[in-house]
């Protein structure tokens, strides 16, 4: 029996075809997948690259702008309690002594004893916007006697070279000596009388009494706290500030400067 005509015979063409398809897809495939990773990775990269300097970008104006805003903030302190309000200039002035808020005053002059004023420290060195300057006031006393109330009831009057103004507040900066000079408490009043008619009580109205702002001691030559005089709606020429009372021991009230404030 021929069994030749029982073998399957294999067809060489198709088995080499089927063979020589499959490699060409699988690298098809195999390229197009390396392609989209390819992209995909070129994408995360340019979103890297560019949102990079944007984040720092933000977080750098919002840095700033938080430092200006800080800034400004401070800044607005610092201006509200230096310099609240106008500081005026005065011309005329005068020392004075054995006197309080609504009785006559005496005139002080330059000296070493009682009624005087130390003879190198003038009236005028209180307003000349020098903190190196200022007077010291004796009252009672004189330069080798010294007392609690040594200086008491003195003080000066001047009159503003622009006219009339709201008190609105004042500083007083302490003398170059020591503390004990400091005035502590004191009244200001006000007048729109002239010349010699401001040696009288009656020339004057009361506008503040209490502290000197110096309560706390900001050291020599340096301005103690700005006091707010906030009720005040009178307007006013001249103005007179008398020491009340000082720190303690000496023979003189110090101060080397005032500035009156207003609106």
């Amino acid at each position: 029996m021929d069994n030749s005509n029982n073998t399957t015979e294999v067809d060489d063409s198709q088995t080499v075809t089927s063979n020589t398809t499959q490699p060409p897809t699988l690298c098809e495939h195999s390229r197009k997948r390396k392609l989209v990773w390819n992209i995909f990775i070129v994408i995360i990269f340019i979103i890297s690259i560019t949102t990079a300097p944007i984040v720092v970008l933000l977080k750098t104006k919002a840095n700033s702008e938080k430092t200006s805003t800080t800034g400004t903030q401070n800044e607005t302190i610092i201006h509200f309690e230096v310099t609240p309000s106008k500081i005026n200039p005065f011309n005329t002035i005068y020392a004075v002594w054995n006197v309080s808020a609504g009785l006559n005053s005496l005139r002080a002059s330059a000296g070493t004893s009682m009624g005087h004023y130390w003879y190198t420290e003038s009236p005028q060195n209180v307003f000349d916007g020098n903190l190196t300057s200022g007077i010291c006031s004796y009252g009672r006393c004189n330069y080798i006697y010294d007392a609690d109330d040594c200086g008491q009831n003195t003080g000066l009057y001047a009159t503003a070279q622009d006219g009339a103004f709201i008190l609105s507040g004042f500083r007083i900066a302490a003398g170059h000596l020591n503390r004990n000079r400091d005035p502590l408490l004191i009244t200001i009043e006000g007048s729109n009388l002239a010349g010699s008619t401001l040696t009288l009580g009656s020339s004057w109205t009361l506008i503040y009494s209490g502290t000197s702002g110096l309560s706390i001691d900001p050291g020599r030559n340096a301005f103690g706290q700005t006091q707010v005089i906030a009720n005040n709606n009178l307007a006013f020429a001249s103005y007179r500030i008398l020491i009340i009372r000082k720190h303690g021991y000496d023979t003189c009230v110090g101060i080397s400067e005032i500035q009156l404030l207003n609106r």
